[in-house]
């Protein structure tokens, strides 16, 4: 029986294209939402495993090189916490996760890591493959004196006290949270956190203060500031320092990394007598009087300059220091 060369061909060109065919159909592809919202609800949740099972299988294989490639993997939300309380510590970090696409938003704890004093450690987060979800993953590092504290912690009774927000984790990448006491006037410590980016040159934020006021005084500066990946602006204090009389220093304000944030961080001066050194270290901004207190704006507006503290005469009423803002020798990059 003699065949057609027309089929032979058909045949073979059918052959060598099906191949392709298959691969590129929606059902071999990675499913996506408009493809699914075409099927029945039990073929989505099949699409799904059979999804879910080659992303399992895929991340069994490359989880030894996973430890290696860890900083430049995409896909991870893993961040580096360093202890710097000065004591030991057991931190968690609760994630607010979604891990699948029909699955439901929830708190996610990781494992408890025993952090001696200065000791780092790599908290690892649950991977997310979907890039929506990996970018809304918001956290919180839960802080803890003890093994057991930690270990029946949960989220939902979460003291404040324990706790330090983080935002969004994908923001932390490549950067170290670096936990520690804050001190602020009479309060108790209070714990507080900074996050450490790559090494680079920032915009600082400090400034020179001069005493020309004839008397020796103790300064800080309450500075509304938004730190790196804060969720919220607040007050923060600076070391308080003795200037004295023709003498200046200079103000260390916290290191600004956004450059929104570090345009609208303003400050106030406490300026407290030379005999006052408890009031002023126990000061703090909402309690602070009007005669100890002087306002300077937005502190971007000090770059190169210098604050001058001066007594300032008016009418019959008491002498009072006032401030003029001078330049000063470019001591910054």
């Amino acid at each position: 029986m003699k065949i057609n060369s027309r089929i032979i061909l058909f045949l073979i060109t059918l052959i060598l294209t099906l191949p392709s065919c298959v691969k590129d159909s929606k059902f071999t592809r990675n499913p996506k939402d408009e493809d699914l919202k075409l099927l029945p609800y039990e073929k989505r949740l099949l699409l799904e495993e059979e999804y879910l099972e080659k992303l399992e299988s895929k991340h069994t294989k490359n989880k030894s090189a996973k430890n290696k490639q860890i900083k430049n993997n995409k896909y991870e939300l893993d961040f580096t916490v360093k202890n710097q309380t000065g004591k030991d510590i057991y931190v968690v970090c609760f994630s607010y996760i979604n891990k699948t696409m029909f699955g439901q938003w929830r708190w996610d704890k990781s494992k408890v890591y025993k952090l001696s004093k200065n000791q780092t450690a790599f908290i690892d987060i649950d991977t997310i493959n979907d890039k929506e979800h990996r970018d809304n993953v918001y956290g919180a590092l839960g802080v803890f004196n003890n093994l057991e504290e930690a270990e029946d912690s949960t989220y939902e009774l979460l003291s404040e006290k324990r706790k330090l927000d983080l935002d969004r984790l994908y923001k932390l990448k490549n950067k170290t949270v670096e936990i520690g006491v804050e001190k602020y006037g009479f309060k108790k410590d209070l714990l507080d956190f900074k996050i450490t980016p790559d090494p680079k040159t920032q915009r600082e934020l400090d400034f020179v203060v001069e005493n020309k006021t004839g008397h020796n005084l103790w300064i800080c500066c309450f500075v509304y500031q938004k730190k790196e990946d804060m969720p919220v602006w607040r007050f923060d204090k600076t070391n308080v320092q003795l200037i004295k009389n023709n003498k200046s220093v200079i103000i260390d304000v916290d290191t600004i990394t956004n450059k929104h944030n570090r345009v609208y961080t303003s400050g106030f001066l406490g300026i407290f007598d030379e005999k006052q050194k408890k009031e002023a270290e126990k000061s703090t901004y909402e309690l602070l009087k009007p005669e100890n207190k002087i306002g300077l704006g937005k502190l971007a507006g000090l770059r190169n300059k210098k604050i001058v503290l001066e007594i300032e005469k008016y009418g019959f009423e008491n002498d009072f220091i006032d401030i003029s803002i001078k330049p000063t020798k470019k001591i910054f990059k």
